[in-house]
Order: structure tokens, then sequence, then C-alpha cells
């Protein structure tokens, strides 16, 4: 239904029973108070609900070391999508803003896209009928996960506005974990956002959907501290409250 923005009678009637169904649960689970707040907006009684999270299978230690990086990645700054890119995410603001960064601004980013999903297909069609640069990766066994989510510059997340309330990219608690970087595209009603604010000690760009430009100077300003980074003239962190200036609201 969220993907559909509409619904045919079929959806209907199987959503009014649905609903008929959760009004005799006694107590439910969310992943997220984005979550709480659908049920609370559907009828359900807040009181009845219980936050538990959905922490990352993961660890992150000293141990950790990252992968080696892609050899076509020499002089650039990694952006990793990992994990499922699919109907719930969106890619066409990505899409446009990247082209954006590539075309008009400084292009240091380059996409290393290590995804899966419904929508991966389409977007390598995108990204290739539009000649912007990619690696093109593959998921690494769950033991090497955190070495890989340790080995980009930055991480992107992607959430379509109907899905909020419904999905919660889970790797948001890896990304956040691995100490780098994150440029979300999506709404501030979700609880990525709201995980990344509170909880992430590196540079965060919020950019809301279908705003190219948005993404653009996000691209563009973290580059920028990215560099500043490498050329030594201050640490990672002490960008935190920087980030907050285009973090799109």
């Amino acid at each position: 239904m969220a993907q559909r923005q509409s619904s045919v009678v079929a959806l209907r009637l199987l959503y009014r029973l649905t609903m008929a169904w959760r009004r005799r649960v006694d107590e439910f689970e969310v992943l997220g108070n984005d979550q709480l707040q659908r049920l609370v907006e559907a009828g359900m009684p807040r009181s009845r609900a219980r936050l538990k999270r959905d922490p990352s299978p993961i660890r992150f230690d000293h141990h950790t070391k990252p992968l080696p990086r892609p050899a076509a990645a020499s002089g650039k700054l990694l952006l990793l999508y990992s994990g499922n890119w699919g109907v719930a995410h969106d890619y066409a603001t990505f899409l446009a803003g990247y082209e954006l960064h590539c075309r008009r601004g400084s292009g240091r980013f380059l996409l290393w896209l290590n995804a899966v999903g419904n929508a991966v297909g389409s977007i390598e069609e995108e990204l290739k009928r539009r000649a912007l640069p990619y690696i093109r990766g593959t998921p690494v066994p769950l033991d090497q996960l955190s070495s890989l989510l340790v080995t980009p510059d930055a991480h992107l997340i992607t959430l379509s506005d109907p899905f909020v309330g419904f999905v919660l990219p889970s790797k948001v608690h890896a990304c956040i974990q691995s100490g780098l970087p994150v440029l979300y595209i999506g709404s501030a009603r979700s609880d990525v956002h709201a995980l990344c604010a509170e909880q992430l000690r590196a540079p965060y760009f919020r950019v809301e959907m279908n705003n190219a430009e948005e993404c653009w100077e996000a691209l563009e300003n973290l580059t920028h501290l990215l560099t500043k980074r490498d050329d030594g003239d201050r640490p990672p962190q002490a960008a935190r409250r920087v980030s907050g200036v285009a973090t799109g609201g």
C-alpha cells in the first residue's frame, strides 16, 4: 500500500482485517518511534507499545581493520551504499544530486555500490546512461562486514517518504558504530534521522527526498570536511557541529 500510494479494494479490506487483529493485541514491539507514531495514528493506544531497538549483530573494536580499497578509488572519496536497495529506498534524489556533484561540483566522491535488491538494476542502468562513475561491489561474509563498513569515507542511507514508520533501515546502527560520516536522504520523521542526529560522532547530513540541489550541496560540504581532515587541519570529530548546518532540517 505504501508503494502504490493508493490501494485496490482487496488491499483495503485486508488492511481493515489487519487493524481488527491489532486491536486484540496486548502489546506491540516497535523498532522505532516512527513506527510507534504510525500505530498511534492508526488508533492504537500508545500504552500498548514498547520500544525495542534491533541493533546491529556486528561489532567494531580496535581489531577491526578496513578491507583493501578498490583500485579505481585512488584519489577519490568512497561513498558506500551497502545492504538492500529496494522499493522502500529512494534513489532518484541521490542520482540527480550525484550527477550535479560529478558535472558541476568537485567530483571527489565515488559511489561504491555494494548492494542487493530490486532497485539495484535500475540504479546501475541510470548510472551507465548518465555516464556516472561507480564501483560495483558484492556482499561480503558476515565476519567481514565490520571491516567493509570502516573502509569507505562515508555511508549513504536512503528511505522513501511513504515508508517512514513502516521500514527502518537496520544498517543505520552499524553505520553509526563505524564512526564514519553519513549522508541520509529521507524524512526527519524517520528514526534514521533521530538516531544519526543523537548518536553519530562524525559529520552527518540529511537531505529531503526530491531535492537534488540539497544532495549536491551535502556532497560538496562533506567533501570539504573530509579534505580538511586528510590535510590535517582538524581531527575528524571537530566538524561535528558544523555538519548540523546542512542537515536539511
